[in-house]
């Protein structure tokens, strides 16, 4: 019985002593990846309403800053332009999204150029899990649940650089 006592209290100290700090550094580091995407998403999308255009050069910058984090990211964008009718009281909103512009960006090899007053929206969600969701998991603990959570930023173009 004394070497039963002996295991379990071996058990419980390398739980104490090394899987709850590495649960808990874990944790905070996937707060501290949330928070950088979070500031790379806003840093982009309000480069984009300060110019009014979006280059391949600054979309492949943003996915390179995305990839530091050594997450997957699926990134959505999404410009909408008002167009008003002059003559009745009617607008329209024609929404634009990520497969058309990355086909002027890439294919047409052009820059996608926003207009003042058009709305520019910027999504990202995570796709891959990180260590501290597979450990939790593993462990069947409750589940933080920071894979699926978007990020989503945008505004309207104010275009101050034409």
């Amino acid at each position: 019985m004394r070497s039963f006592s002996f295991v379990c209290e071996i058990l419980i100290t390398a739980v104490l002593l090394f899987l709850i700090p590495v649960l808990f550094f874990s944790y905070q580091q996937e707060l501290l990846l949330q928070g950088y995407a979070r500031y790379e998403v806003t840093y982009f999308t309000d480069s984009i309403r300060n110019t009014g255009y979006i280059s391949a050069k600054r979309y492949e910058e943003f996915k390179k800053k995305l990839a530091a984090t050594n997450h997957v990211y699926e990134i959505d964008l999404t410009v909408y332009e008002m167009y008003r009718n002059s003559g009745e009281k009617e607008s329209f909103c024609l929404g634009t999204y990520t497969d058309t512009i990355l086909d002027t960006l890439y294919k047409q090899g052009k820059w996608y150029t926003l207009h003042q007053g058009d709305f520019i929206s910027v999504s990202i969600m995570r796709k891959d899990t990180g260590f501290i969701e597979r450990m939790i998991r593993m462990f069947g603990i409750a589940d933080v649940g920071m894979a699926g959570v978007p990020i989503r930023y945008g505004g309207m173009v104010r275009d101050e650089c034409f």
